[in-house]
């Protein structure tokens, strides 16, 4: 079993492979959204058959390589093909997979590594056993088999208080396909935050990424202006929550709420297994998020630095490395 880079050559095996089109795991990512800094790695049998993949970024720094997940991406979209029958077998190839992705990684000149894995990863031992920093982190995912009305009964009263009061209050939301006035409200709701954000990446997404097949938005509308709007991107297994904005202006605390609720009834509509909010661990996103009721599923990121930066990151990202 090997690994190496792969390009848009072995793009119909790849498709195969994942098993349909997928929402970030696509050349169209590496070639819109990363043109130089992404990498698709293969996974190979010896007899050069693709048994596996993952994304990583790679970005150079004052002369050293940041090996991160792709902006954007929940995790580096690691996927395998486990044909073996017996328990104990299934277990080892998992866990020989997770020993060629870790040796990889480790083999490649970085200064700092911190990536995400995917949350049906469970066995990092490979990576705490390279004396990789293993950190437990959080998404909620909301199961869209339930009825629209037991959806609703999830949400925190808080939640369902808003909404209604939205609504009564005369907010519209509809599907938009116009994402120009998607990208002004998300890039208005960075600057009231004083947050920075690539601007080229938000384009790249809206503008090149999405399509009908792949995405929807909504936009929330009071008095004829908008003040809200979410932008989901979906596959066939799960809807994410990707970007979302809200205008402080309004003061309708309740327009985000309802354009988040349309956008899981959208999902549901499509038969979306799950909807998924790309989990924050900023403590006020993560509530945010929390009170949609979905359910807590964690996964792992993998971090790890040489020296000097190893050092210097424990002083600021302690929790981290």
């Amino acid at each position: 079993m090997f690994i190496k880079e792969i390009d848009s050559n072995l793009e119909d095996k790849y498709i195969k492979l994942i098993g349909g089109k997928p929402a970030f795991n696509s050349f169209a990512w590496k070639k819109n959204v990363h043109p130089s800094g992404l990498k698709v790695y293969g996974i190979f049998e010896d007899d050069e058959q693709l048994i596996g993949a993952f994304h990583l970024y790679l970005e150079k720094k004052m002369g050293f390589t940041f090996i991160k997940t792709p902006h954007y991406m929940p995790s580096i979209g690691l996927v395998y093909d486990n044909r073996t029958q017996n328990e104990a077998n299934s277990l080892s190839f998992n866990k020989k997979i997770i020993e060629k992705v870790c040796e990889f990684i480790e083999s490649l000149p970085f200064g700092v590594v911190s990536i995400a894995l995917p949350p049906f990863v469970i066995d990092t031992q490979p990576f705490f056993w390279k004396k990789f920093k293993v950190i437990p982190n959080y998404t909620y995912r909301l199961n869209l088999a339930l009825s629209a009305e037991e959806i609703e009964k999830r949400f925190s009263p808080e939640h369902r208080n808003s909404i209604k009061k939205a609504i009564k209050d005369g907010v519209e939301v509809k599907l938009c396909d116009d994402y120009a006035l998607v990208q002004k409200i998300i890039l208005k709701t960075f600057s009231q935050k004083g947050e920075s954000v690539n601007e080229e990446n938000i384009n790249s997404i809206l503008f090149k990424i999405a399509n009908p097949a792949n995405s929807f938005a909504f936009t929330a509308t009071l008095n004829g202006e908008i003040i809200a709007a979410t932008f989901c991107l979906y596959d066939n297994k799960l809807c994410y929550y990707l970007l979302g904005g809200y205008s402080n202006e309004s003061k309708q605390h309740g327009a985000g709420a309802l354009c988040v609720y349309n956008s899981i009834l959208k999902a549901k509509q499509l038969n979306i297994p799950a909807f998924d909010f790309e989990g924050s661990m900023i403590k006020e996103v993560e509530k945010y998020f929390r009170s949609f009721g979905g359910e807590l599923v964690p996964y792992y990121t993998i971090n790890k630095a040489k020296l000097p930066f190893e050092m210097i990151l424990k002083f600021i990202k302690r929790e981290l490395f």
